[in-house]
């Protein structure tokens, strides 16, 4: 008999002579065979095309307005941008020349605010020494200087 690991187990195996009959557990039979499907109002196929229809008929409708008598499409005049972009330009010359600081973006980094930062630049790091021994190194003599000695007194 094949493996059947990745199903669950509804009833253990039983060893012995079992008559293979027919019966299938209720758990096993498919329950939800049909799909849902959409109803008025949820996009359904014909609305979709109705509506693709419908904007069709908007563009051949705009598209006829921009046509001329002729059946030239309508020129326009480009003067307004050349004068949008000579004055851009102009800006972007006295902002170079007033050095006006407010009109950059000054990129900062993620931790420029950061209360703490470089608190250890004046300090001067001492050389650490290794001493094999447990009484005289510098961890414990530290510990005891901090925890025990003021507790001492």
């Amino acid at each position: 008999m094949t493996s059947r690991s990745g199903q669950p187990t509804w009833t253990p195996a039983k060893g012995g002579n079992k008559p293979s009959g027919s019966g299938v557990s209720s758990r096993d039979i498919a329950s939800h065979k049909t799909l849902k499907l959409r109803k008025e109002g949820q996009d359904t196929q014909e609305e979709l095309q109705r509506k693709k229809r419908n904007l069709q008929e908007e563009l051949k409708e705009i598209g006829g307005q921009i046509l001329d008598e002729d059946g030239d499409v309508t020129t326009y005049d480009d003067d307004d941008d050349d004068d949008r972009t000579e004055a851009q330009e102009l800006l972007a010359a006295a902002d170079v020349l007033g050095g006006n600081p407010s009109r950059h973006k000054s990129v900062r980094r993620w931790n420029d605010d950061v209360v703490f930062r470089n608190q250890s630049r004046g300090e001067t790091k001492t050389p650490k020494r290794f001493i094999n021994d447990t009484v005289r190194n510098d961890f414990r003599i530290k510990f005891l200087n901090k925890y025990m000695i003021p507790f001492m007194h």
